[in-house]
């Protein structure tokens, strides 16, 4: 039985870790090399805050298909609100003049073909890291069985709110200052910290159950 704890001990699998923090890199390359913005930054943490609801669909029916029937789309609507607001409030801070351009602002859909482009590779990695997250914890790891599905209803929550309000209260510092580029990358780099915290946190809490239950099973 031993083996067994040592398996799912989160101690002995990192990787997730690791790939959140690659992917995580992308905007921070594309602050120092390829001229994104604070929008373009906050587009991309918005997207994959998408991603992790998205990801959390797919948790709750595992863990119950039959309270998912009605739980699942409750979560959506909730989190899509969430997800609404947080897109327009984005939006709102795009329409002060001189924050996002040099020059005169135009009218620019906020999800348009240029930022769609700029979006395409890094949330796919964001996708991509969840992905694996979701495979290596989640499966692996069986955490389905140390979470009721009302539990796992509200786990994103915790750890998209952080993340935002890092993001919004760095938004709010980096706009007077005319955006410079360190500024900018600065906040990448804590928002991938407190990611990465966050992301820690969670897997290893939610594994200590399961190892305490199999250990007195020995």
């Amino acid at each position: 039985m031993s083996s067994v704890v040592e398996k799912i001990s989160p101690k002995k699998t990192p990787y997730s870790s690791y790939i959140l923090v690659v992917a995580n890199l992308i905007p921070l390359f594309g602050v120092l090399f390829l001229s994104w913005n604070l929008q373009h930054i906050m587009l991309i943490y918005w997207a994959e805050s998408a991603i992790v609801g998205f990801y959390n669909v797919i948790r709750m029916i595992v863990i119950s298909p039959t309270q998912s029937i009605f739980l699942v789309p409750f979560f959506c609507f909730h989190f899509g609100m969430f997800m609404f607001v947080h897109l327009m409030f984005i939006n709102t801070l795009t329409s002060f003049p001189g924050i996002f351009t040099n020059s005169t602002p135009k009218f620019r859909p906020l999800l348009g073909i240029e930022n769609i482009k700029n979006l395409l590779l890094p949330v796919t990695a964001l996708l991509i890291s969840h992905g694996i997250s979701l495979f290596i914890n989640f499966f692996k790891q069986q955490e389905y069985k140390t979470r009721t599905i009302k539990e796992q209803m509200f786990i994103p929550y915790k750890r998209i709110v952080i993340m935002h309000l890092t993001l919004l209260f760095g938004a709010f510092i980096i706009i007077p200052t005319g955006q410079p580029m360190l500024l900018i990358a600065l906040m990448t780099v804590i928002k991938t910290a407190l990611d990465v915290i966050a992301h820690l946190h969670e897997h290893s809490a939610q594994a200590k159950p399961l190892i305490s239950k199999l250990q007195s099973s020995k």
